[in-house]
């Protein structure tokens, strides 16, 4: 049985197909709540490198909007934030800044500051499509994203 601190988990190869499986119902699903009802989805995208991890959370913020998948209630608002916090918040196993650049944490090359503002665009129209017809609970999900430890 391959354990969690596995060599063979972290494999190339490996990696390679648990991308493919996480992948397969963001592409089948018309919504990327679906996910959120499997029970090992989560648990299994946390523990993908961050490559893979940040490749899934692009294409969950991208079925959101392709499909304009309205998210209405404050749990499913924390849950989407939790499947794209790799977009939302700095990773301790993000690639580490080159030595000796003189770059600091939070400092971006031109291309990453590029990549960076669009994915923070992606995550803004996203959060447009958090919203609810009760007063009530739009105030839930508002004050869920204010307080969102992401």
């Amino acid at each position: 049985m391959i354990g969690p601190h596995s060599p063979d988990l972290h494999s190339q190869q490996t990696t390679s197909h648990l991308a493919s499986l996480l992948l397969a119902p963001i592409n089948s699903y018309q919504s990327v709540l679906t996910l959120l009802a499997l029970p090992n989805y989560v648990p299994l995208l946390s523990a993908q490198p961050y490559v893979t991890r940040r490749t899934l959370a692009h294409a969950i913020v991208s079925s959101v909007l392709k499909n304009e998948t309205v998210v209405e209630n404050p749990e499913d608002v924390h849950g989407i934030l939790e499947l794209c916090q790799v977009l939302i918040r700095e990773q301790p196993d993000a690639a580490p800044l080159p030595p000796g650049t003189g770059a600091r944490r939070g400092a971006f090359n031109g291309s990453e500051r590029e990549d960076v503002a669009e994915e923070q665009g992606w995550i803004a129209r996203m959060v447009h499509l958090f919203r609810s017809e009760s007063l009530g609970t739009q105030f839930e999900v508002r004050m869920c994203l204010s307080a969102e430890p992401v």
